[in-house]
């Protein structure tokens, strides 16, 4: 696993458009310890919702997908986007494994009964 201070060096470094990337690696560190582990760095100024939202539109199921989902079953909080996107993955029978799409359709279903 990379060491946070690596994946806050990478992220300090990155141009804006690699910067979700380079945030990645911290989802292996789950939620809420990912959190704990960013105080008084600069990643506490990182947009950890739109590395959820990032993570779940990534080309290729499993993976970064499975750990966004984690980070929301932990109790991260869902936006609509993020919500959106769990909705498509939960479609996807070609990119998703069965297991994906039903998590992600909780999910959903878990936010949806929230915001009503």
């Amino acid at each position: 696993m990379i060491t946070v201070e690596e994946i806050c060096t990478r992220w300090s470094g990155a141009v804006e458009s690699n910067k979700l990337m380079a945030l990645l690696p911290l989802l292996e560190y789950g939620y809420p310890a990912a959190l704990e582990h960013s105080k008084d760095t600069p990643l506490e100024q990182a947009n950890f919702s739109a590395l959820i939202e990032y993570a779940l539109n990534w080309p290729i199921g499993g993976g970064w997908s499975l750990l966004a989902i984690e980070w929301l079953e932990c109790g991260f909080p869902m936006n609509s986007a993020i919500s959106e996107s769990l909705l498509l993955n939960s479609n996807n029978k070609k990119k998703f494994l069965q297991n994906e799409r039903h998590r992600s359709q909780n999910l959903v279903s878990k936010f949806n009964k929230a915001s009503q």
